[in-house]
């Protein structure tokens, strides 16, 4: 029974671990759409006529390309994630499939001490 008990515990916890990767996936992409917006909208200020980035355009690249690379940072996390949140999932599902091996094999060894029990002790009466 402690075997049992001990991988219900590990399914809880890699289940955990799965949802983690999942809000940080979605964190990442978020934030990597965010910088790529941030990109797009100082090219398209400095692209006004009369801006005042057209005065100093090296601060306009210099704030672009900050949040350009900030995009592709977010994007690597995002793919490291993602590769942890499926291994995350096929160790839940192989902890999940051990969980109910372990707990069926609990139920029938329960099973068979209960006609052990009987055999050896006719006049008791089988649980309900």
């Amino acid at each position: 029974m402690g075997h049992t008990v001990q991988l219900g515990r590990m399914v809880r916890v890699q289940k955990k671990l799965t949802a983690l990767y999942e809000t940080r996936l979605a964190a990442h992409k978020t934030a990597a759409a965010m910088a790529a917006a941030e990109a797009d909208a100082i090219a398209t200020r400095a692209a006004r006529p009369g801006s005042l980035t057209g005065m100093h355009p090296e601060l306009c690249q210099a704030a672009i390309a900050k949040a350009l690379a900030r995009h592709q940072d977010h994007l690597a996390e995002a793919e490291i994630d993602a590769e942890r949140l499926a291994v995350a999932s096929v160790r839940v599902g192989q902890l999940e499939e051990a969980y109910r091996e372990a707990l069926h094999r609990d139920i029938e060894q329960r099973a068979e001490r209960e006609r052990l029990e009987l055999l050896q002790n006719p006049r008791r009466k089988p649980p309900e």
